[in-house]
């Protein structure tokens, strides 16, 4: 490996691919670019250097560590010494010195008892730090009890990859002791015995295999010693009944927990795997001090700091629970050997001698070796900093190489940057580069918007190339906003990504100056418009009329009415902006621009060539000399493209070079031997001399001479192809590769060849590469040559001539419409999109219908043109051409018109006479067979012309001019089109095919050397003229193949297993990777690691540079390719930071009570199988069995949580205990409660089981014979997933660090026969979070899966959708709620009551009502799909979130906020959405096929077939097909909304200032609860202007909520984060990340520091509020939302809130603090003025109130003669208190709690005498009957409710029914929130209930609503779901009760609806009044079984059973009976 060859020959093939990319046969600008890249503007940053010197090694031996040191023992230290008992090269040799961290961590481990933490770097031993010592152990207790079984160390691997490369090493060293340890491998991939006892050849593998326990059965009945596995597989094992044997087996008997990179363990995974080990120690049987563990991680900071060292251990106590006393941190060092000084003084002479000096010598080398292994790294200048500072890189590099192969070994670290465009100043007049640049001005490739010369300043404008004709056009924007200072200013286009978009279609703020575009496309805003201007040369356009003049001086656009040297050309017509050079529109400008992964690609075999081959190779089948190299990319998709693209690279090099070489050695010139040689000199001479010679000997010697001159002859396709050269070992393995993919497709070589035949010369390419446009090969028509010139041409024509124009018309017309032949069997292997097509007649009036359903004319031949008076129209290349041909210029007359037209025939004649093949008999269609050798054959080509306007050769000119001829007719066309005299090229016969050459009469290799230097001599005109290209050198060097290969979790486990093995021996080159192969996975000896974008953290990139140079090589590379985005040019410009950056460590907390609820169900569930063995949840257990099978396993688990919810079972209260300790629910959430909720989450599991499984019933109504199979097995195989892996997906049990919300992508419908939930618990498919999957995976898209790329064309369906209502997106224009509703909820928005909910827009641009949303359960290719080769659509779409479901803000800020913050509610939603291009999708609703909506599409999916068959689909017949429907992804989550306020209490409506606010918000967030940086996200809301936050995981992870608590530490944070960047605006230091990165034109550090500064200021109190209390401080936030979050502060002991005594306006549902502090671990007190007592005797509701007071425990005390109000008092369990108080404000008891001018808080309490209200001598006054009571009861029949109410103080009631029975009463009910069926029939039931009960006769029923419904959003069809609207819900209550009591009932609905609820019966006489507390429904649920009814087929008399939700708390009913 030589770095410094590397670095000039990466260069230079970066070079010269750019500039011949970007300016083919642009000489001038190739030479100026050339200036730039190679001196001023570098494609790689100075490269650094680490060290890889060894690791320090003890002085003792491996057995000193025995008889010395006594760590181990004697009898182990020599079976693992002992090769014969390990195999070779896996023992540990006896005379090895460990290396010092080994030896600490042995003696940790085996002496200490310690738990180690061992942080060395990548090939340091970590692995031998804990294997070693755990064995050693383990070996004690096997001599000790030899047939003991049980696992007593459990190995956790992050990936099972990792434990399978241990396999080797732990199984030599567990067999190689006697007796021997047992171990298992116990993964998703362990196998099961086919039945309960072994057969033969499985129990000849378990012998073989010993001492690894290699199936289940194995390991259940006799536990391994050690068990490797991994987080996910533990999980299960603990919940499964079959497993349950290993933990009872091996309780008592744990003793070690390794955890293997554990620094991937962060956030949630983190403490998931926590949580999960306390739940492993307590199913072992073990306790904390019983156990040990291991732990390895990436290094850590410095671990000799000692808070570096505290705060690892903290993490690891967090982690294992093991106190910090019992961690010891390990650490090793490398240490600088020993050198040869002799060796080094040679090597210093010879670098000195390299130098041309003598400054280098031994002491210069000793400080540069210490200062490297000091270092993080040093740059290449450090390293060589002896060296003449005037030294070139390369003479640098050079240096290092030799300083790297003897004294200073070193892995180098290149970084190259990408380049996002090419810039060109404005300014005429710039200095810069004025000797050297082009007419364009001068250039640039980093981005900016003004000129970087400082005497300059003007603006910058992007380059770009005309799309049909390669020339330079500039591309900018123009102000045209009239009467703005900004008139007519320029600025280059912007490329960043809007967030003030707006699906809706609303407009956004006046203030917008950023137009949103499409990379390449040119869109217009408002405020800005794009422009295209031009320099053309010689001033010739080609459409004169339309042409016009501007220049760019001061940076303003201004129109000029002549050309001038300064002006610039444009041509603007109503269509758009035209090409000035060609005429052509603009739609898409081609900018010059190279990504990663293209730079990557072109480097490829320079990458591979830098490798050292394998030494000494005698295998055969090793590629490319076993040269390789590992390629990272951050996502799964990016590692699939970059190995599907380099190898289709690799085979599109392998088929030209071997067409041209197999063409150079047919046309080869005869090597002559020496007798003819003699004879032609003899002959020579006598000629010389003036001899006679005989005429046959004369004819002799020509034939001679002739034979050793090039044969330039034409040679068929399929003689050419048998030919040796291309019939090679090459295309064997190419064809191998490719079969491998896929065998049934695949199945031909010949048809692979002949495809890639066709790639090559099926068209010819605009400005692609291609061996015709190289000048190397050409196509010829050998029937043309017996063409004749047709009479109608006159004399102006030769037979020459008509046979060239016929040549064009095949090469033009034909070849370039896609008129030639493509076989079934070969489109499957062509790697580019091509739809070839017949062509027919020009009179052809036949039609055919387009993909998207409309009608088209076939191709035809051109048609009879018109030319008289058509001057300056637009008309076909041929036409143009002919016309230049016969000299038609100026205005055509009829006569040469009818001579076009005629020759145009006669051509058509002749074509399909002898050229073409007829295909369509009936109709006359043609096409060209390419492979028919009589009529197209492979030729050399000699001479070409290179077109003067895009500078393509060409092979065929026509009476001097371009066949590429384009335009209009105009006599300018003509003439841009004229090739020039000197634009010929001469090909000349390169000499060394097959990089052979003849010595004499030896054919021998020629070198590389004498090949380019044959290049350089011959081909210096093609050079010069800008045309010579790496590919020209590529061809030339005839260069071997080598393959790449995806590596990454698409891949199969036995399809990676197979490149890993290949890729170690050489069989494979490039491994393309994901993140998952950075970690420790063993992959052989590696020299080199290229990423193709900056990895994700330093952390990343430090391991994945370690995977090289792990084996001792004295060189290894890592290569960087920066995407040009701020992360990739920030780290190019300063790659040191990705070493020298400490890795961080995550701070391990469990705010998430989601995260505690899932391992608290995992408990739940063990608890279950444990005490119900028939229960049998399995490892396969299916959906089906655990929810249908009778009796039902769901209804046995529910009622099991139900026990343990009403206190009936408390057998796991000690392991729930252990559980939870520390955690969010210690002390707030006890056992019942959490049985509760796993209750309600199984519960909704089960309901989105059901509704899948109608989904799939309904697929079934009408389907035919095959579809109805597909679907039947569908719906088995999604009934036969299992159900462990199910309830992981669905949030139930820990999903152990796996993520959640993933939907899968289906690649082979018949894959639905497989299982979608594996053991592992993860699905078969790919999957994506749905919130990416919508983009990624979105019907149309293509997928890329080991190189194949297969379209997805449908969905899965969630639910019934062609039967089920319809969702609907709509937002209110008014008020800005957003929701998703079934269809008919009409224009009125639930929130505001206006008018206003609309949808998107349609595609005729203007508002629809709604627009219908779908959610998808997954996505699939259709069931007649294929993968194919190539890839042909765009990247995902990056959108912003929206948010559903929050209710419009209030309008004012009450508190004069800086900031309000407010929780989302449980209903609020993230929206991610993807609309296709702008109109949604096509969906049929019965088999879910869909398709991208269109303007020009009137009937998507007509008739369309089936997604899941091959057959016509019945939704066609059916209304299924839905329009313009929205691909979805709505979750719920926690979400935290913020809107701020400036210091005058203005709100905010800067973008910039809340997005930077969003952003440091977020970061700090993160940073302080220890998660991942992407497990909390942000959006911006433009509607509200505000920020939410919100967590990644789906339900919501319990992160983004705490913000609220902690928001003055994270803001504090955020000031001091942002104070100590140095940045002008945003950095990576601040602001910029992964996320924000698209949107940096929003990211401005000063604003957000402007605000913080102003709201920590805002904190201050104001004196006279000092002057009350001294520490007082002032509240920057919303009061109320801040106090809500008091609850999850562990430290309260009790709350105090004070309200006021005004009675009137209590409404104590709408109490903002209800949620917070009701219910909670600490008590509560609400206290009011004693003066509530007067209140109360004189109000009319005073018996309701007294229930409030009953209910809410609300106290009295002396409030008054108070300086201040308070509002409420937090005691802490400390003993200190916080009061908070305002001196204006609200305290009423209502919605208006807390709305105060300023709140304030203090230190000092209020001490105040707080008593009891004395409800009894309210109660019973006179006459009047008042009972309050709680119903206890754990349920009750619908129709008893009434008469279990009267068994409460039944002497009460028997008192109130000898008053009131047999007579009238009029019923009455009040209600705010009668919203669900259930209510209405519970309602029901009690007036039936009364004439029975009570014995009253009915009167009249009046019901009093409000107008609106209350929370009527949470709709559904269930009893207990919301109704839509107020009339479904009054019909149905209607309904009910006439059904029941036979009498109608009147309902009206009030505007002002009273608070409280009551049933009123009224006579003549008495009132009696029923209060129940939150209504007639409040506090009762149903059975889940009746639960699901819908309600409009329920039976109103059925008697449904009512479940008290609360039965420990009791439901509240206040009973109040006086007379009149």
């Amino acid at each position: 490996m030589e770095y410094s060859k590397f670095y000039i020959e990466a260069n230079r093939i970066l070079v010269n691919t750019l500039l011949s990319l970007w300016f083919k046969g642009k000489a001038t600008e190739q030479k100026y670019l050339r200036e730039i890249l190679t001196k001023r503007e570098l494609l790689m940053s100075e490269p650094i250097f680490q060290t890889v010197f060894p690791w320090e090694q003890s002085k003792k031996t491996l057995v000193d560590h025995a008889k010395k040191l006594n760590i181990l023992d004697d009898k182990f230290v020599n079976a693992l010494a002992d090769e014969n008992l390990t195999g070779k090269n896996l023992n540990f040799p006896a005379e090895r010195c460990p290396y010092v961290h080994q030896t600490k961590s042995w003696d940790c481990m085996l002496n200490k008892h310690k738990t180690i933490v061992v942080t060395t770097g990548t090939g340091s031993g970590k692995t031998e730090c804990f294997m070693i010592p755990v064995l050693q152990d383990l070996y004690r207790q096997r001599m000790q009890n030899p047939f003991d079984n049980g696992v007593q160390a459990i190995f956790i691997y992050p990936l099972n990859a990792l434990m399978k490369s241990q396999q080797k090493r732990i199984n030599a060293w567990c067999k190689a002791l006697d007796p021997n340890i047992t171990y298992a491998i116990y993964n998703g991939d362990t196998e099961n015995l086919e039945k309960k006892e072994p057969n033969f050849k499985e129990r000849k593998l378990i012998c073989e295999s010993l001492p690894q326990m290699v199936y289940r059965q194995q390991i259940r009945n006799t536990p391994p010693q050690i068990m490797f596995t991994n987080p996910t597989m533990l999980n299960y094992m603990l919940v499964r009944q079959e497993d349950q044997s290993i933990i009872q087996k091996s309780r008592g008997k744990l003793r070690w927990i390794l955890l293997d990179e554990a620094h991937s363990y962060s956030g949630s995974a983190a403490s998931e795997l926590a949580l999960q080990i306390r739940r492993i120690i307590n199913a072992f049987g073990e306790t904390i001090d019983d156990v040990n563990f291991a732990v390895t991680s990436a290094t850590i900071g410095d671990t000799s700091d000692p808070m570096a060292s505290a705060k690892l251990k903290r993490f690891v106590h967090r982690l294992t629970g093991k106190p910090t006393e019992h961690i010891e941190v390990i650490d090793g060092k490398r240490i600088i050997p020993e050198m040869d000084n002799s060796d080094a003084e040679k090597r210093i002479n010879e670098i000195n001698k390299l130098v041309g000096g003598k400054d280098l010598n031994i002491d210069i080398i000793k400080r540069l070796r210490q200062q490297i292994n000091v270092s993080n790294g040093i740059t290449a200048t450090q390293l060589t900093y002896f060296m003449p500072s005037t030294s070139s890189m390369e003479d640098r590099l050079k240096v290092i190489d030799k300083l790297s192969e003897g004294m200073i070994p070193t892995r180098a670290h290149f970084f190259i940057r990408s380049i996002n465009g090419v810039y060109v100043c404005t300014n005429s007049d710039c200095d810069r580069d004025k000797d050297i640049r082009s007419a364009l001005g001068s250039m640039t490739t980093y981005q900016s918007n003004v000129c970087p010369e400082k005497d300059c300043g003007q603006p910058m404008l992007e380059v770009a190339t005309c799309p049909q004709c390669g020339q330079l056009l500039v591309v900018g924007e123009e102000n045209v906003a009239t009467g703005s200072e900004a008139y007519g200013k320029i600025r280059m286009r912007s490329n960043d990504k809007s967030l003030e978009q707006n699906i809706f279609g609303q407009d956004v703020n006046e203030d917008n100056e950023d137009a949103t575009y499409e990379e390449g496309n040119l869109f217009e805003s408002e405020e800005y418009q794009p422009f295209v201007l031009a320099k053309v040369d010689d001033n010739v356009y080609l459409d004169s009329e339309h042409v016009q003049f501007a220049t760019l001086k001061g940076g303003k656009f201004r129109a000029v009415d002549e050309q001038t040297e300064d002006s610039y050309s444009f041509i603007i017509k109503p269509n758009g902006y035209h090409c000035p050079h060609c005429g052509k529109t603009i739609n898409k400008g081609l900018y010059l621009r190279a990504s990663s992964s293209f730079l990557s690609r072109n480097l490829a075999s320079t990458l591979l060539n830098v490798t050292d081959p394998i030494k000494d190779n005698t295998d055969t089948e090793v590629i490319y000399g076993g040269r390789k190299y590992l390629s990272f990319m951050d996502n799964r998709q990016g590692s699939a493209k970059v190995a599907m693209t380099i190898n289709h690279d690799v085979e599109r090099n392998w088929i030209r070079t071997a067409i041209y070489h197999t063409l150079l050695t047919m046309s080869a010139p005869k090597e002559l031997n020496s007798d003819d040689l003699e004879f032609i000199n003899y002959i020579k001479e006598k000629i010389e001399r003036g001899e006679k010679v005989l005429d046959f000997m004369k004819h002799q010697y020509e034939e001679k001479l002739k034979s050793t001159q090039v044969k330039y002859g034409s040679f068929g396709w399929n003689e050419v192809k048998n030919k040796p050269t291309l019939q090679d070992a090459q295309l064997r393995l190419l064809y191998s590769h490719l079969k491998s993919l896929n065998k049934t497709i695949f199945d031909s070589k010949d048809n692979y060849i002949d495809a890639m035949f066709l790639d090559q010369f099926g068209w010819i390419p605009k400005y692609g590469n291609s061996l015709e446009t190289m000048g190397l090969v050409k196509l010829v028509y050998p029937t043309i040559a017996n063409a004749k010139v047709p009479s109608c041409a006159g004399s102006i024509f030769t037979d020459k001539d008509w046979q060239d124009f016929l040549g064009i018309c095949v090469d033009y017309f034909m070849r370039a419409g896609r008129h030639y032949y493509i076989s079934s069997g070969l489109n499957k292997y062509l790697t580019q999109e091509v739809r070839a097509n017949y062509v027919y007649p020009s009179d052809s009036n036949l039609t055919y219908r387009t993909k998207r359903g409309n009608i088209e004319d076939v191709k035809k031949w051109i048609s009879g043109v018109k030319l008289v008076a058509e001057k300056g129209s637009k008309q076909h290349r041929i036409v143009l051409l002919l016309c230049a041909a016969l000299g038609y210029t100026g205005e055509v007359n009829q006569a040469q018109e009818n001579v076009v037209n005629q020759l145009l025939k006669e051509a058509w004649l002749f074509l399909t006479g002898y050229v073409l093949e007829k295909v369509d008999n009936e109709y006359d269609g043609y096409i060209l067979n390419l492979m028919d050798e009589s009529k197209v054959r492979l030729q050399l080509i000699d001479k070409a012309w290179v077109c003067p306007v895009d500078n393509v050769p060409v092979t065929t000119i026509l009476k001097g001019y371009s066949p590429r001829i384009t335009g209009v007719l105009a006599t300018s066309t003509f003439a841009n089109y004229k090739v020039k005299s000197d634009a010929d090229i001469n090909m000349p016969y390169f000499p060394y095919a097959c990089h052979k050459k003849y010595e004499g009469d030896k054919t021998i290799n020629a070198s590389d050397e004498e090949i380019v230097e044959w290049i350089v001599q011959n081909l210096s005109k093609i050079s010069k003229m800008g045309l010579l290209s790496n590919l020209h050198e590529s061809i030339f060097l005839y260069r071997p193949v080598f393959m790449a290969a995806e590596h990454s979790a698409q891949i199969d486990h036995p399809t990676l297993s197979k490149y890993e093995q290949a890729f170690n021996a050489g069989h494979l080159n490039i491994l393309s990777c994901s993140t998952t192969m950075e970690m420790g996975v063993d992959i052989g000896g590696i020299e080199e690691v290229v990423m193709n974008n900056v990895p994700p953290k330093p952390s990343n990139y430090q391991q994945r540079t370690g995977r090289a140079g792990r084996r001792n090589e004295t060189k290894s590379l890592a290569v960087t390719f920066c995407a040009p985005n701020p992360i990739g040019s920030s780290i190019w410009k300063n790659p040191m930071s990705l070493l020298s950056h400490d890795n961080e460590l995550p701070i391990l907390k469990f705010e998430s009570s989601q995260l505690a609820q899932r391992h608290v169900n995992s408990l739940l569930l063990t608890g279950f199988i444990i005490i119900n063995h028939n229960t049998n949840v399995r490892v396969t257990t299916k959906l089906r069995e655990f929810f249908d099978d009778m009796p039902s396993r769901f209804n046995n688990f529910s009622n099991y949580l139900l026990r343990i919810a009403n206190g009936n079972d408390t057998s796991i209260q000690d392991s729930y205990d252990a559980l939870i300790k520390g955690t969010i629910y210690e002390d707030k959430v006890g056992l019942k409660d959490a049985a509760g909720k796993a209750l309600v989450k199984l519960q909704f599991i089960k309901k989105i089981y059901d509704d899948r499984v109608s989904a799939y019933t309904a697929q079934l109504e009408d389907a035919g014979n095959r579809q109805r199979k597909a679907i039947e097995k569908a719906l088995e195989n999604y009934k036969d997933s299992f159900l462990l892996g199910y309830l992981a997906e669905n949030g139930f049990i820990p999903s152990a660090g796996m993520p959640t919300g993933l939907v899968p992508f289906t690649k082979d419908i018949y894959s639905m026969q497989n299982d979608w939930y594996k053991d592992s618990g993860t699905r078969r498919d790919i999957t994506q979070h749905l919130s990416q999957a919508i983009s990624m995976y979105s019907p149309g898209r293509q997928v890329v899966i080991n190189e194949l790329a297969y379209r997805s064309e449908g969905i899965y369906l969630k639910t019934d959708y062609e039967h089920a209502s319809r969702y609907v997106l709509q937002r209110c224009s008014h008020c800005g709620f957003a929701t998703i509703a079934p269809e008919n909820t009409g224009d009125e928005c639930p929130m505001c009551h206006h008018h206003d909910m609309h949808g998107l827009k349609d595609k005729f641009g203007k508002l629809s009502p709604f627009t219908e949303v779908i959610e998808p359960a997954g996505f699939t290719v259709a069931y007649s799909s294929e993968p194919q080769r190539r890839v042909v659509d765009s990247g995902a779409a990056v959108t912003q979130p929206l948010l559903l479901e929050m209710q419009p803000w209030k309008q004012e800020n009450v508190n004069s906020s800086k900031i309000l913050m407010r929780k989302g509610s449980e209903k609020s939603r993230i929206l991610f959405y993807n609309n296709g291009c702008g109109l949604g999708f096509a969906l049929c609703s019965h088999c879910g096929k869909m398709v991208v909506e269109t303007a020009d599409n009137v009937a998507p999916l007509s008739n369309h077939i089936s997604l899941l068959d091959n057959s016509r689909c019945v939704g066609n017949e059916r209304n299924n097909i839905r329009r313009q429907v929205l691909l979805i992804a709505q979750y719920p989550t926690d979400i935290v909304e913020m809107k701020f306020f400036d210091k005058e209490t203005k709100e905010i409506e800067d973008v910039t200032t809340l997005y930077s606010l969003g952003t440091v918000i977020t970061q700090e967030l993160t940073k302080y609860l220890g998660i991942r940086d992407d497990e909390i996200s942000f959006g911006y809301n433009q509607d509200y202007n505000s920020i939410f936050i919100f967590d990644t995981a789906l339900g919501g992870a319990g992160y983004s909520i705490h913000l609220p608590e902690y928001k003055n530490v994270i803001f504090n944070n955020a000031l001091a984060s942002l104070k100590s960047c140095d940045c002008e605006k945003a950095c990576l230091k601040c602001l910029i990340n992964r996320h924000t990165q698209w949107y940096s034109n929003y990211l401005d550090r000063q604003k957000a520091i402007e605000w913080l500064e102003m709201e920590r200021m805002s904190r201050t109190a104001p004196d006279k509020i000092k002057a009350i209390f001294d520490d007082a401080v002032t509240m920057t936030g919303d009061f109320v939302s801040e106090i809500s979050n008091l609850d999850s502060d562990d430290g309260i002991a009790f709350m105090t809130v004070f309200i006021d005594p005004n009675v009137d306006v209590w409404e104590d549902d709408e109490f903002p603090l209800s949620a917070s502090i009701y219910g909670k671990r600490f008590q509560v007190s609400l206290v009011t003025s004693d003066s509530i007592i007067e209140k109360l005797r004189v109000n009319f509701n005073m018996v309701a109130i007294l229930g409030t007071i009953y209910k809410n425990y609300i106290k009295i005390g002396n409030l008054s003669q108070m300086s201040y109000i308070p509002l409420m008092q937090v005691n802490m369990v400390d003993g200190s208190s916080r009061l908070y108080f305002t001196l204006a404000g609200s305290t009423s008891y209502n919605e208006h709690w807390g709305e105060c001018e300023r709140v304030y808080s203090t230190s000092h309490a209020l001490v105040i005498d707080i008593k009891d209200i004395e409800l009894d001598n309210l109660f019973n006054q006179g006459d009047d009957i008042t009972s309050l009571f709680r119903l206890h009861e754990n349920s009750c029949h619908i129709k008893d409710l009434l008469e279990l109410l009267t068994k409460q103080y039944e002497n009460k009631w028997i008192a109130i029914k000898s008053f009131i029975e047999g007579k009238h009463v009029d019923v009455s009910y009040n209600e705010k929130y009668l919203n669900t069926p259930l209510g209405c029939m519970i309602l029901a039931n009690m007036v039936k209930a009364l004439p029975l009960i009570l014995g009253v006769k009915l009167g009249t029923i009046n019901c009093y609503f409000p107008k609106y419904m209350k929370n009527s959003n949470n709709w559904g069809s269930k009893l207990m779901d919301n109704f839509l609207a107020t009339e479904f819900r009054d019909k149905f209550l209607t309904d009910c009760i006439n059904e029941l009591v036979n009498k109608d009932v009147h309902i009206t609905l009030l505007d002002k609806q009273p608070h409280f609820r009551w049933i009123e019966l009224k006579g003549a006489d008495y009132t009696l009044s029923i209060y129940p507390d939150g209504g007639i429904a409040n506090g009762w649920k149903l059975r889940y079984n009746d639960s699901q009814k819908e309600y409009e087929d329920v039976d109103y008399y059925d008697n449904l059973l009512l479940i008290n939700m609360n039965p420990h708390i009791g439901i509240q009913y206040i009973i109040d009976f006086h007379k009149n």
